[in-house]
């Protein structure tokens, strides 16, 4: 997972708060203006998820939205993807969940990779905002639309035929640093197997461990057990981009 990027994750009382203040300053929510942002708020219902724990699944018709407030979730496909476990993570700001508000099932589904604090927003509750605000179909479609802009750049960077280069693209999104620089506190730390980061990249172990041992060489990442610590995001998209 990517280590947190907070300095003590919420407990107890802290929850909902935190997880307000958190969903309020990061991702869709946070540029949503502050009526349909409120109303959103006051509807969720925060949770906490141990590692391990799916909080929905790829192919249920019903439920509300989700949005990860605090940790590291990992995305699974509707759609078979046997040569990796998983194929996306999504850090704080992250919200999925629209599909079933227009009657189809869900495309993913989305797993803690540590302690996870996330937020349900009720379809039913949802159903309601809409109801009686129809202007705000809006901002649902800025959120569908932010996925189909995620989904499109996966794509574009899997096209890379540059090996390099791809795992270089993969990395910075794992990290969540693809297009944006992380808070100067993060510690990007990404703990899954070589096996997995492979399938993701689509090439060989052996190709993909000579790239991150060149990688470590020249300071840009740590190498450690089943993890890679991204050490300089900014030089890695330079390295990207030329």
């Amino acid at each position: 997972m990517v280590e947190e990027r907070a300095a003590t994750f919420p407990k107890g009382r802290d929850v909902a708060g935190a997880g307000w203040q958190a969903l309020s300053a990061n991702g869709w929510l946070a540029r949503c203006p502050d009526d349909f942002r409120k109303a959103m708020l006051d509807a969720a219902i925060f949770r906490l998820a141990p590692r391990g724990q799916t909080i929905i699944r790829a192919g249920e018709e019903m439920g509300g939205l989700v949005a990860i407030a605090h940790g590291t979730a990992e995305i699974t496909l509707y759609f078979d993807h046997p040569d990796t476990a998983f194929v996306h993570l999504v850090h704080a700001g992250y919200w999925a969940g629209y599909r079933p508000l227009i009657g189809r099932h869900r495309l993913i589904s989305i797993t803690a990779r540590g302690d996870l604090l996330w937020a349900l927003v009720p379809r039913h509750a949802v159903q309601q905002m809409l109801d009686s605000n129809p202007r705000w179909w809006r901002h649902l479609l800025d959120l569908a639309d932010d996925n189909v802009e995620l989904t499109v750049g996966i794509i574009a960077d899997l096209t890379r035929q540059n090996s390099l280069q791809r795992v270089l693209a993969v990395l910075l999104r794992l990290g969540g640093c693809r297009t944006d620089d992380p808070p100067p506190d993060a510690t990007l730390t990404l703990s899954l197997s070589q096996a997995d980061l492979a399938g993701m990249a689509v090439m060989s172990r052996n190709t993909l461990n000579a790239i991150l041992q060149e990688l470590e060489e020249r300071g840009l990442i740590q190498l450690g057990y089943r993890s890679v610590t991204i050490r300089e995001p900014r030089r890695l998209r330079t390295l990207l981009d030329d």
